[in-house]
């Protein structure tokens, strides 16, 4: 089956995936925060992305979008293009994380 490009439900299990972890950025693996997790979205425990809040994604989700962006507008790999969507992304000021 030929695909033509990323699949919502992948950048949507990304997305959820990053919420979730972002409590944990830059914590190591086995670290204490990680072992007592219930299982619920959290507010961020890491200095880097102290202003998020629970359920919140980060700038790899907002990367990963600009880049699925890209290869949909394209059909290809645009460097030029990519840099161009990450430009705006950095002055539309959300940072999330960066």
């Amino acid at each position: 089956m030929k695909t033509t490009g990323p699949k919502p439900a992948t950048l949507t299990g990304l997305a959820v995936g990053d919420a979730l972890g972002m409590p944990f950025e830059m914590k190591p693996s086995l670290g204490q925060a990680l072992l007592e997790w219930k299982g619920f979205f959290e507010d961020s425990l890491s200095p880097i992305t102290a202003d998020l809040k629970a359920g919140q994604w980060t700038d790899d989700t907002k990367m990963a979008r600009a880049l699925a962006e890209s290869l949909l507008a394209n059909g290809t790999y645009s460097p030029a293009d990519a840099a161009d969507r990450y430009l705006a992304w950095f002055e539309s000021k959300d940072l999330r994380g960066i």
